[in-house]
């Protein structure tokens, strides 16, 4: 009776559990938990929270006191060199002031599996970078295992999450992408990946752009075996994420069909399959499942070719010092070059919270909105 009585009235209704005092999880705030959330986080934190919105959806926050970044996904995960810098640069926001706390949260959990995967796994990706960038784990994926433990989840990860778990421990212990060279996405060949009485769409993502699309054709069902060709563009490399799509056939008759569902997903980084050779095979153990398991030998295999050497811009030496400052650690990279100048003066720490816009939204597709956010805190 206590318990209910001190989550309904004290609480709010809100379950906000915490991986470290100053890191908390919550649930996505929907219209009808927005208000309650909003109230205890103000209550409890008086503007000094950071929320940290993994869900790859946007949504009004006029009653949250605290900013609220925005991470645009990249299928169930952040972009890698996002996810770098946000490591880093939640540090500094953690450390600026001892009462600055980061609440994050994933997407709103939903009937229909959607490309963004389990609600709280984002969160523990996210966390177990930190803590493991922090030191207080040997690798990202012991820092998941604890993190799952602290917030009451079974493990429940996606394989494409587990899969930047481990490029962020490599980029953590000192591997130079720049020197494994870059690929392109060229062709697609899947695999026992389908079934006969659905229409099936094969389409790649980077982030919110669909950079490729192609029908599954019915004769491909015969000999279970797909090979597509994409067609060069700017967008197939970098961080990706694959997804196959079906809906029911249209019968005969023209009846109606329904939506367009994820059957399986795979996001990965083309620079890391550059670095193996350039041609990879994902079995149905590395797919994200979205409608129960894969057929018998049931595999997407991925071949790269080859991106011509151009001069790096600015975004590629912002991605280079992220990787940089993620490989150093917390202490290293607080001691030499401040990579996101979050170095506030004293009178600015100490400066009232109600200075800031009392709704205020960042999205953040590359590294370099992460530092155009935390400048304007």
């Amino acid at each position: 009776m206590q318990k209910e009585f001190k989550l309904t009235f004290d609480d709010y209704a809100c379950h906000l559990p915490e991986v470290q005092p100053n890191l908390i999880a919550a649930d996505f705030p929907s219209r009808a938990r927005q208000h309650w959330l909003a109230a205890r986080l103000n209550r409890d934190h008086a503007g000094r929270y950071l929320v940290v919105n993994l869900s790859g959806a946007t949504y009004d926050n006029f009653e949250l006191q605290g900013p609220v970044l925005d991470v645009m996904m990249s299928g169930c995960v952040p972009p890698l060199e996002v996810l770098l810098r946000l490591v880093v640069s939640m540090h500094r926001w953690l450390t600026r002031t001892p009462s600055n706390v980061v609440v994050a949260h994933g997407p709103n959990e939903s009937a229909v599996p959607t490309a963004t995967g389990p609600g709280p796994c984002p969160v523990v990706l996210l966390y177990a970078c930190y803590l493991s960038w922090l030191g207080l784990a040997d690798h990202p994926r012991e820092a998941m295992q604890e993190v799952m433990r602290l917030l009451g989840l079974p493990d429940v990860l996606w394989p494409s999450q587990r899969r930047y778990l481990s490029y962020f421990g490599l980029l953590q212990g000192g591997l130079d992408l720049q020197a494994q060279g870059e690929g392109r996405l060229a062709r697609v060949v899947l695999l026992h990946a389908g079934s006969e009485d659905r229409e099936r769409l094969l389409e790649v993502w980077k982030q919110d752009q669909l950079v490729f699309r192609a029908h599954i054709r019915e004769d491909d069902d015969v000999c279970h075996t797909s090979a597509l060709r994409v067609t060069p563009n700017d967008g197939c490399f970098g961080d990706l994420s694959m997804r196959m799509v079906t809906r029911q056939r249209p019968t005969e008759k023209g009846g109606a069909v329904d939506d367009w569902q994820l059957e399986f997903q795979v996001c990965f980084h083309t620079a890391f399959l550059a670095a193996a050779g350039g041609v990879k095979r994902f079995d149905a153990a590395e797919l994200d499942l979205a409608r129960g398991p894969r057929p018998e030998g049931c595999a997407v295999d991925v071949f790269l070719e080859p991106m011509s050497n151009e001069p790096q811009d600015d975004s590629e030496n912002s991605a280079t010092a992220a990787a940089a400052a993620a490989s150093r650690g917390p202490r290293k990279a607080d001691g030499g070059v401040e990579f996101f100048d979050l170095a506030a003066a004293d009178a600015e720490a100490d400066a009232e919270v109600s200075g800031m816009p009392d709704s205020y939204h960042h999205q953040v597709f590359a590294p370099d909105d992460i530092d155009a956010f935390f400048d304007e805190l």
